[in-house]
């Protein structure tokens, strides 16, 4: 809720944004998930677990705030038209989030910043077709 947004600088779980495209996944073992690197520019590919991460990696916390590309869409369809769900300002949230730096990951799988590539993001959400 708006109004709250302005009591403290971290927002509370209890009404943190969230967004989500497609049904959230539920994962049964989180003890066997694996997170997977590879492809082209890739030296080393990995095969990593979060015990694996959290072993090998430095832990990192940052501050960060996140919000919905619709906020304000409300206002902005006021002055012409914008497709989507009609947001009011509050889809916004405030947290600190910890874990391990992707740049790291990438160094251990032997990429170079300076080869240029592109990171690809494939999660375990799938829509009700499976998809």
């Amino acid at each position: 809720p708006l109004a709250l947004l302005g009591d403290s600088f971290y927002t509370p779980t209890s009404i943190f944004f969230v967004r989500n495209h497609l049904p959230v996944p539920r994962v049964d073992n989180p003890g066997a998930h694996r997170v997977y690197v590879g492809g082209e520019g890739v030296t080393r590919e990995l095969e990593l677990t979060v015990a694996d991460l959290k072993a090998n990696y430095r832990s990192h916390t940052i501050s960060a705030t996140i919000q919905c590309a619709g906020n304000r869409r409300t206002g902005l369809s006021e002055v012409k038209t914008v497709r989507g769900l009609d947001w009011g300002p509050a889809a916004i949230s405030t947290a600190k989030w910890t874990g391990v730096l992707l740049r790291d990951v990438l160094v251990e799988a032997g990429t170079r910043a300076e080869a240029g590539f592109h990171v690809e993001f494939e999660g375990l959400d799938r829509d009700m077709r499976g998809e």
